[in-house]
């Protein structure tokens, strides 16, 4: 809902995963003329001969160090850095960033 409410006139909304949108207001889309994107990032994979969820696959492939993710945080930041973490994460063509974690 904050997303169909914050956008700009003329946006993108990006729906993840598979929750439902109970309860949202879409209008929205019309009055602000927005466009709507679905992403769904996790199927059933054929793996060696077998069958395995994407998550599943993925957690065997780190735990057997078939998959090296480290690279992929590229920014940490201090918890007190926190403005400075959101100017990165919504400029990433400018800032670099692929993903970013806050250090506790």
């Amino acid at each position: 809902q904050d997303a169909l409410r914050t956008a700009r006139p003329g946006g993108k909304v990006v729906i993840l995963g598979t929750g439902a949108a109970r309860g949202a207001d879409w209008t929205a889309l019309w009055f602000r003329e927005l466009t709507v994107l679905g992403a769904y990032g996790r199927q059933v994979e054929r793996w060696n001969g077998r069958a395995v969820s994407t998550y599943e696959l993925v957690l065997e492939l780190i735990a057997n160090g078939k998959l090296k993710f480290e690279r992929l945080l590229t920014h940490t930041f201090a918890l007190a850095d926190y403005r400075k973490a959101l100017a990165a994460v919504t400029a990433k063509r400018s800032s670099g960033v692929i993903k970013a974690a806050f250090k506790f």
